[in-house]
């Protein structure tokens, strides 16, 4: 009797494990652009290898850590969060998890994020000739909204009525409600008169929302149109929202409230991106000298 052992290929193999990571990362409830960067750390960490995926060992982990800080460029948080999507497949779909003392986190500098003034801001909206794109970054300056939020936004979770944004599975699967800008809502009725949304606010390919690295990818190159010497991302938009609600007075537990943080530590950050002019503060050894 002849036993006949059908082995799959190594391509199958991979997409065998890709599908199991997809119903893993689901299972747990992972946010959609969690799930796409996991997927892409995979396939990137896969290419990268010279043997299966399912014989990697931990040094090839560390190999491929470093390899990503010292001849990619890599910024460390990037890796890190490369290092948490490896974390992910190892535990859930390879079911063995990695030593934590073998595959640390960079430790990294935990760097202000820069801030666009409102002048910068204007000179950036004036440069976008394209309304779907005005409407989505306006949105996202005058909600305060991240990226993956505001392109998973439907055209029900706009209340003009009580002029908010419903935020469905924010970061950590939190809704909550945004404050919605009267100038916000002039461009987003012009935009829905021209393109007429169905579900999505904002569409994008086989009826499915726009995707967050477009939304990403355009506004960067808007900045660059507008001569904008700040790197500044797409998400530079949200920190300037904070900052400038912090400039008008607007207290950290509100400005925590309207962000969705979950800890006040993550907004606080705020106090430290202005210069003292800002806040109103006087030195002590001003007052003392003023009385001599």
């Amino acid at each position: 009797m002849i036993n006949i052992v059908i082995t799959s290929t190594p391509a199958e193999e991979m997409a065998r494990l890709l599908s199991k990571l997809q119903e893993d990362m689901e299972l747990r409830d992972c946010a959609e652009c969690t799930k796409d960067s996991y997927t892409r750390t995979i396939k990137r960490f896969a290419a990268f290898l010279d043997k299966p995926i399912t014989e990697a060992t931990e040094t090839d982990v560390r190999r491929y850590l470093l390899h990503m800080v010292q001849n990619e460029g890599l910024q460390t948080s990037t890796v890190n969060y490369q290092n948490a999507g490896l974390r992910f497949f190892f535990e859930y779909t390879l079911e063995r998890g990695l030593n934590q003392k073998q595959v640390p986190r960079f430790r990294g500098h935990k760097k202000l994020p820069p801030i666009l003034e409102r002048e910068d801001i204007d000179v950036i909206f004036e440069s976008i000739l394209n309304l779907k794109h005005k409407a989505i970054y306006m949105l996202m300056y005058g909600s305060g909204l991240r990226v993956q939020e505001v392109v998973s936004l439907r055209i029900s979770d706009i209340d003009s009525k009580n002029m908010q944004v419903a935020v469905h599975d924010g970061k950590g699967g939190k809704d909550r409600f945004a404050i919605l800008s009267e100038t916000s809502l002039l461009c987003l009725r012009e935009y829905y008169k021209q393109y007429r949304p169905k579900d999505w606010l904002f569409e994008g390919r086989d009826g499915d929302h726009l995707s967050r690295r477009a939304a990403q990818i355009s506004f960067t190159k808007y900045v660059k149109a507008a001569n904008i010497s700040k790197s500044a991302t797409v998400h530079t938009l949200r920190h300037s929202f904070a900052t400038h609600l912090l400039d008008a007075g607007t207290d950290l537990y509100t400005i925590k409230h309207l962000l969705g943080h979950s800890d006040i530590r993550s907004t606080t950050k705020y106090l430290q991106i202005r210069a003292a002019s800002r806040l109103n503060l006087r030195s002590p050894l001003d007052s003392v000298a003023a009385h001599d």
